[in-house]
């Protein structure tokens, strides 16, 4: 376990189940912890695969290149200004899918793995 993400998820208590049990799925995978942009992020081969983050009324998993994911159930939304990055939006009672967490986690380490790349159209 890395000390500064211990640090940045003992600062935000008011998640304090939450990142602490996100964290905890992640790990049990092949990803390896540190911390950019100041938030834990989670990296395979040092390549980004996702990243945590804690803000006032809610708690975020972003997956780079979350758009690869397949099935994804209408619980990943994409952001507002990036094409393929995925983020699933959590607040302190919500009710997360373990093995489906861990399913998105391991399959995006799998399409990294594999080199799969986002194409992108020309506008």
């Amino acid at each position: 376990m890395n000390i500064d993400v211990d640090t940045y998820i003992d600062k935000h208590t008011h998640f304090y189940k939450m990142p602490h049990m996100l964290r905890q799925l992640i790990i049990s995978t092949d990803l390896k912890e540190t911390i950019k942009w100041r938030m834990p992020t989670f990296t395979y081969n040092n390549k980004d695969i996702m990243s945590l983050g804690a803000f006032k009324s809610h708690h975020e998993n972003w997956i780079f290149q979350g758009t690869l994911l397949k099935g994804q159930k209408h619980i990943l939304t994409s952001q507002e200004k990036t094409k393929n990055i995925r983020q699933w939006r959590l607040t302190h009672d919500s009710i997360i899918d373990k093995s489906l967490f861990v399913a998105y986690s391991n399959e995006a380490i799998s399409n990294k793995k594999r080199a799969i790349k986002i194409t992108y159209k020309k506008d």
